[in-house]
């Protein structure tokens, strides 16, 4: 008998236990397969049925965070927003000067610990633009509003501006009046239909009411609410 190629025995058994592996590699790949098909015959219904509930909810504004989320009207520490109305006309606004249509009602109580004088207000959002500039009323216009207040234009100890005095609340309005000359000191522009809940920035210049203009601070603030219908 002839010698036994040792070398050539080692390499057949190595070239035998590779395709045993490789058998078992495409055994295991195959069950593998098979069980993520499995699972798709088997809850694919279900994943379908809730993708197609979320694209549902999601298109009639259900899971919409400016529908869930409740209003707000904030400020810094100091100044409380109690009330907020954010209301647009039902027809077009009136040429007369001293017509109302787009309205913004703000409840403010101070209690910074002094009063305050209110110099200029700016409510703003990509369909929003209020403000109003109570330095430049005419202290004789307008004539008294649903508050019974004449005036916006408080000039507290000789100094203009919207006051409001520390512990005391009291309500601004900023409408669409303007004086029949001169600059506009008021003005209010919303969306002429509903859309529902919105998110204004709100921006108060103002100073303590011992102090002079030049110690006006900027306040910042945000509104969260309906623009409601009047």
């Amino acid at each position: 008998m002839g010698k036994i190629d040792l070398n050539k025995k080692i390499y057949i058994t190595s070239v035998i236990d590779m395709s045993k592996r490789g058998i078992v590699m495409v055994f295991h790949k195959g069950k593998k397969a098979q069980a993520a098909l499995e699972f798709l015959m088997t809850y694919g219904w279900a994943i379908l049925i809730v993708l197609i509930t979320i694209g549902a909810l999601a298109y009639f504004g259900v899971l919409n965070p400016t529908i869930l989320l409740p209003e707000k009207c904030t400020f810094q520490a100091g100044l409380q927003c109690n009330n907020h109305i954010l209301r647009m006309a039902v027809i077009p606004p009136p040429a007369a000067a001293t017509d109302r249509n787009h309205s913004i009602f703000l409840e403010f109580e101070n209690s910074m610990g002094k009063g305050i004088i209110i110099r200029q207000i700016n409510i703003s959002s990509p369909v929003v633009g209020c403000y109003i500039v109570p330095i430049s009323d005419d202290v004789a216009y307008p004539p008294p509003d649903v508050r019974g207040e004449t005036e916006v234009n408080d000039n507290f100890a000789g100094k203009p501006g919207w006051y409001l005095p520390q512990g005391k609340t009291r309500v601004i309005m900023i409408d669409q009046r303007m004086p029949s000359v001169g600059p506009a000191w008021k003005r209010c522009n919303l969306p002429g239909t509903s859309i529902g809940k919105t998110k204004v920035d709100v921006a108060i210049q103002w100073h303590f009411n011992d102090a002079t203009a030049t110690f006006t601070h900027t306040m910042n603030g945000e509104i969260l609410a309906n623009i409601e219908s009047s």
